[in-house]
């Protein structure tokens, strides 16, 4: 399974602090009403474009941020990706915001280094506070329309014979396995008995050979070049 169910989600002891980078102002207000709403938001951070983001004019401690939400197309792909590599360089987790209409552009979102993925018609409160939790326990939330895309493309290229992970331990393959089965990094960490930190360490070796920017195209990658087994 590509998608991560999340069905049942539990607030930390510190609320999140979020970032929102989006351009249009009725979009702005709409996910600020609702991450407003949402008890365990702590604060909100509003930008209509970088260049007010502080860390891209002078850094502040006060505005450290756990989660950055970015409107896919409201920036060239260069600087999103730019973006996103920054703030994931800088401990946040990056959550993408699509339009159901940009999925002919799917192949270009997912080699954002981003943790997850929401899209825009289908947001509620209560699915914003399960991205938001989830993606900060090491899952990451694939809309089921970016799902079909990944498992379309692994029917429509077949199972080709391994190339990108030959150069993978047997353990970063188990790891790459549990990651297409959708398990985030505590489950992974309870099925191979390690700790999140050496779960984390693993999860970054693999992306790192097999040259992916993040989880989502890890698994087209291990789909695609047949690296791992699609479970049923």
């Amino acid at each position: 399974m590509v998608v991560q169910q999340l069905e049942t989600w539990h607030p930390r002891p510190r609320p999140f602090r979020v970032g929102i980078l989006v351009a249009d102002e009725c979009i702005r207000h709409g996910l600020t009403v609702m991450l407003d709403s949402l008890s365990i938001v702590d604060r909100v951070h509003i930008w209509g474009s970088p260049d007010s983001i502080p860390w891209i004019t002078p850094v502040s401690r006060e505005w450290n941020l756990d989660v950055l939400i970015l409107r896919y197309g409201d920036l060239g792909n260069d600087a999103t990706e730019r973006l996103a590599r920054d703030a994931g360089n800088r401990g946040l987790k990056v959550l993408i915001l699509l339009n159901r209409d940009q999925e002919d552009t799917l192949d270009r979102i997912i080699a954002i280094p981003s943790d997850g993925f929401i899209v825009q018609e289908e947001l509620t409160s209560a699915s914003l506070a399960m991205a938001i939790t989830g993606v900060t326990d090491g899952m990451m939330p694939v809309p089921a329309m970016l799902a079909n895309r990944l498992l379309t493309r692994a029917r429509e290229g077949g199972l080709r014979p391994a190339t990108a992970g030959t150069n993978l331990t047997p353990r970063e393959r188990q790891v790459l396995q549990l990651l297409v089965e959708g398990l985030s990094n505590k489950e992974i960490a309870r099925r191979l008995s390690v700790s999140q930190h050496g779960v984390k360490r693993l999860v970054s070796n693999v992306l790192a050979k097999l040259n992916c920017p993040n989880r989502t195209q890890a698994v087209a990658v291990a789909l695609t070049d047949g690296i791992v087994a699609q479970s049923q």
